[in-house]
């Protein structure tokens, strides 16, 4: 999820209202690889978008009464050049372009909420909830050491 998050929000900055909601739905995102001062940085964070977002098997997301399916159609290699940066931006419109991205962050923040609220209630450290309310982060302000971070091989030793 950070990876996804990082880049969205560089992608806020970075455009913050200077790009157009037109020329976001027909401009691709190898474009904005390609152009522009800072594409070395825009380039990077990119690529470990990439990867967070191919990692993502969830097959249907919701954001309020709206559903949308996460279907991998483009090969990961050409996501830049048949993707138009109006998908990786998160945005407060109700066209399908903005919902599956919102509701994408939506669902991982709320699994990962699951998972450590079902430690914390296992482990009954936390009976009240409280601890967990002090430390809630909203999802733009997450930083690297917000994440809770464990893999299969982990779990194994």
């Amino acid at each position: 999820m950070y990876p996804i998050v990082t880049f969205t929000n560089y992608l806020i900055h970075k455009f913050n209202h200077r790009l157009k909601r037109n020329d976001a739905a027909v401009t691709t995102i190898e474009y904005y690889l390609t152009n522009g001062p800072d594409c070395e940085t825009t380039l990077e964070l990119y690529e470990s978008f990439l990867e967070a977002w191919y990692e993502l098997n969830l097959k249907e997301v919701r954001f309020e009464c709206q559903t949308a399916k996460l279907e991998h159609v483009q090969e990961k290699e050409n996501f830049d050049k048949n993707t138009m940066i109006a998908v990786v931006l998160l945005s407060a419109s109700n066209d399908a372009t903005s919902i599956l991205l919102a509701a994408c962050l939506k669902t991982i923040g709320k699994l990962q909420n699951e998972v450590v609220n079902y430690f914390h209630n296992t482990l009954g450290t936390d009976l009240s909830g409280r601890r967990r309310q002090e430390h809630i982060v909203p999802v733009q302000s997450i930083r690297s050491e917000h994440l809770f971070e464990i893999n299969a091989e982990e779990i194994s030793q």
